[in-house]
């Protein structure tokens, strides 16, 4: 009976640490990657403009078959809505809050339930020979001691998909260029 009180102290005392020292990190998160695509702006915006849009490029959904889309509001611009379900990456929402043909969309992203929404962001950025897209997302852990710990490995996990992602929307750009 002393070992396995002396055992359970133990994790107590093992799980309390993890739990202080996780508030020492980082309570906000971000992943931001970024593409040239050799198109201008305008060639490239009807591709972000709309979440329908979205499921022909984003890696998210071409890696999950499965993923079914539940699209509302408007097709494309402010206020145009995208609900899915996949059962490799689970249930999200994105909503687009701003849209501009100059400087790309901004949008809520509510990802597995999540009360408080990410902000994601896809951006124009003209330049010599076309436009560079940057394709970021951004949100906050809160207090979760597991949420900060995961919040380490966040940006190489997302990253590899923006990556792929924008390798899908430059090719999608690109080849339908004239």
């Amino acid at each position: 009976m002393k070992i396995l009180k002396k055992i359970l102290l133990w994790v107590l005392i093992v799980f309390i640490a993890i739990t202080i020292l996780a508030q020492f990190l980082p309570s906000q998160w971000k992943v931001t990657r970024s593409t040239v695509i050799s198109a201008p702006p305008e060639a490239v915006y009807p591709y972000i403009e709309s979440p329908r849009a979205w499921a022909k490029w984003n890696s998210f959904t071409l890696e999950d078959p499965t993923t079914v889309h539940e699209y509302s509001g408007p097709e494309a611009g402010v206020g145009a809505e995208d609900t899915w379900t996949s059962e490799k990456f689970g249930p999200g929402t994105a909503k687009i809050l701003q849209a501009d043909p100059a400087s790309g969309v901004e949008y809520d992203l509510y990802l597995n339930g999540a009360k408080e929404p990410a902000k994601g962001y896809m951006l124009l950025t003209p330049e010599a020979g076309g436009t560079q897209v940057t394709y970021s997302v951004e949100g906050r852990y809160g207090f979760n001691p597991v949420h900060r710990i995961f919040g380490l490995f966040v940006d190489k996990f997302l990253g590899a998909f923006f990556e792929r992602s924008l390798g899908h929307l430059k090719t999608a750009v690109e080849s339908a260029a004239p």
